[in-house]
């Protein structure tokens, strides 16, 4: 009887800790995208971190990194273009009193701080 008692109780606390590692190898991954998110939504495009070895969610997180990078690269093209735009109005007297390149301006730095 105390065999089995014992057996019992090894087997709820072994299944107890393998169910909270599991939990934890979603949860992780789970969290690390929420942060992530959070930053898209405040414009801010950090670099991603890869996961832990023995995660899961793996296929998830490579979709998520793939459109992170694509809007990266998006802030970045824009951020390129309206650099140009700034450097060809450089010269221009009539083009440096227009409050629309000023507010183009605080856009580019904005847009490049979130690029980090």
């Amino acid at each position: 009887f105390y065999v089995l008692i014992g057996t019992g109780l090894a087997l709820g606390v072994g299944l107890f800790l393998y169910g909270i590692k599991m939990t934890h190898r979603v949860a992780g991954p789970l969290f690390k995208i929420a942060t992530y998110v959070d930053q898209i939504r405040d414009e801010k495009f950090a670099t991603l971190y890869p996961l832990r070895k023995g995660d899961q969610l793996v296929a998830f997180y490579e979709h998520f990194r793939e459109a992170h990078e694509t809007l990266r690269e998006q802030q970045a093209r824009d951020v390129k273009v309206m650099r140009a735009v700034l450097d060809a109005t450089q010269g221009n007297s009539e083009a440096a009193a227009n409050p629309s390149l000023a507010a183009l301006k605080d856009l580019v730095q904005t847009k490049e701080k979130s690029l980090g």
